[in-house]
């Protein structure tokens, strides 16, 4: 498939401005003069712009399944584009460069009944670490099956780089769908949320929105649960995209003609999705992952024929705007505390060892006892700017499992006050999942709590596992004070999540 750079020559150059990108980066190989013609191509050294045409060169090696219109028609959102503009810069004019890259979702994302070299966010970074060899890359998914994005607003430094360049998510089918108007919309004011939590982060990253079909509206007219193409919240979410001036790329408008109207091989709703129409298969996933390739070959064109400059320094020096929906702020401090994360707040572990009971590349680390009378105390800030005296939610993140657990008593030692309480992890499901345990704490600086394996057990056996603690946003009153809707707190966060 051919991409095409649209950009204008001067006069006397003998180029339409629908010459072939690739023709146009041979010449600049062969003659780099030919693209300082350019107005905004005026690069004092010709070696940065050969480094550049050949970088880009090999980012355009990419055979498309896709037609070029569903790319087009699939980018419903661009803007300026000037966080990916920095972030494609720094590949293309650094000689050895170090990207990360990063995305944030649910199931769909983690891979759900797809192998792992199938999922979109793979075939991205297979793409990239072939075009750059030049760049150290790294790539985190740190999608989570079942997760919406307040979960990610209370614990996105669990996902994601701390050095993170480039940032997409996933959330639209976890999300669901709120008809409502925009100003009173439940999920897009969730959806603010997270990409303010997302662009304020310090590495200031591109972040990109990967939207996807809601429930059920990746189905022909006759299923009796269609949906239709408007449904869900991708244009109520398109609002913040603008407002924010953020990337937005929709699986739903790049294959909705090809499945619905054309049936094209290949591309009908049947062999893009799975058996639920719910969550992408293999035909869907390529789909997803050529419209992240195409933004940042399209990005990389853009660079080439209109350098990074000074303008967009001065994009970047901006600060965010304030939020859309009016108090819609974001924690501004971590809230959620795991693994390597929660070991500062321990105070003492007796009986309690940190081990890793994961394999390389896939750790399972946490406070491990297995005899009764094992002790754990770890402290926490639970004081908050809400209501005085108000409680505040702490929820202490434990592995769950069908065999060998015990039974956990926990309570407030000092300086807080909360209602004790018990943590059974034996569970009769089949699976080892991290669940977390709710309890009220007063506000206090240092609230220490304790976790004491106790004698009682339903598995005949004692072992506990405390993996972290995730905090509440905010006070419960505070909460309570709030329409009934908003109250974006671990309640709303874990709504269907056990998985941490």
């Amino acid at each position: 498939m051919t991409l095409l750079l649209i950009i204008a020559l001067h006069s006397n150059n003998n180029v339409t401005c629908q010459e072939p990108a690739s023709h146009i980066i041979e010449r600049a190989l062969d003659e780099p003069a030919h693209l300082s013609t350019l107005p905004s191509c005026q690069m004092p050294h010709n070696h940065h712009v050969k480094r550049r045409s050949k970088v880009v060169t090999a980012m355009l090696n990419y055979n498309f399944t896709t037609p070029e219109v569903q790319l087009r028609r699939g980018l419903t959102y661009l803007g300026s584009n000037w966080r990916l503009r920095r972030a494609v810069h720094k590949l293309l004019s650094e000689p050895a460069p170090e990207l990360w890259v990063g995305v944030i979702g649910g199931s769909i994302t983690q891979g759900h009944t797809v192998q792992h070299d199938e999922i979109w966010f793979t075939l991205l970074q297979d793409w990239l670490t072939a075009a750059a060899p030049h760049a150290t890359l790294h790539f985190r998914n740190g999608a989570i099956g079942g997760c919406a994005s307040p979960f990610f607003v209370l614990c996105m430094e669990r996902s994601v780089d701390a050095q993170v360049d480039i940032l997409f998510s996933e959330f639209l089918l976890n999300d669901g769908s709120d008809d409502g108007s925009i100003s009173r919309n439940l999920v897009t004011w969730r959806f603010e949320r997270v990409v303010r939590r997302s662009l304020g982060l310090d590495s200031k990253p591109a972040f990109v929105v990967m939207h996807v079909y809601p429930h059920a509206g990746a189905t022909e007219l006759s299923h009796n649960e269609h949906r239709p193409f408007h449904w869900g919240a991708e244009d109520t979410d398109g609002a913040v995209s603008q407002y924010y001036d953020i990337p937005s790329l929709s699986f739903r408008t790049a294959s909705y003609r090809l499945a619905m109207f054309k049936h094209q091989p290949g591309f009908t709703f049947q062999e893009l999705m799975i058996h639920d129409m719910i969550h992408p298969g293999v035909n869907g996933h390529r789909v997803m992952g050529e419209l992240a390739i195409w933004l940042i070959q399209q990005t990389a064109i853009d660079l080439l024929s209109r350098p990074y400059s000074t303008a967009d320094e001065e994009q970047a020096a901006e600060p965010m705007p304030d939020p859309m929906m009016a108090g819609n702020e974001v924690p501004t401090t971590p809230l959620c505390f795991a693994t390597d994360l929660f070991t500062p707040l321990v105070v003492s572990s007796h009986g309690f060892l940190y081990t890793d009971e994961g394999s390389p590349g896939n750790p399972k680390k946490g406070y491990v006892a297995t005899a009764v009378g094992a002790e754990l105390r770890f402290n926490v800030s639970t004081s908050r700017d809400g209501v005085p005296g108000s409680k505040v939610s702490v929820h202490v993140s434990y592995l769950a499992s069908y065999q060998h657990m015990g039974v956990a008593s926990i309570t407030c030692v000092s300086g807080c006050e909360c209602e004790p309480t018990e943590l059974d992890a034996h569970i009769t499901e089949l699976v080892s999942q991290t669940y977390l345990h709710p309890l009220l704490a007063t506000q206090s600086e240092d609230c220490l709590v304790s976790v004491m394996v106790v004698e009682r057990t339903s598995s005949g056996e004692h072992k506990v596992k405390i993996n972290g603690v995730v905090m509440s946003e905010r006070t419960e009153e505070e909460a309570k004070s709030r329409r009934p809707d908003d109250r974006f707190d671990l309640e709303g966060a874990f709504r269907n999540q056990k998985t941490l």
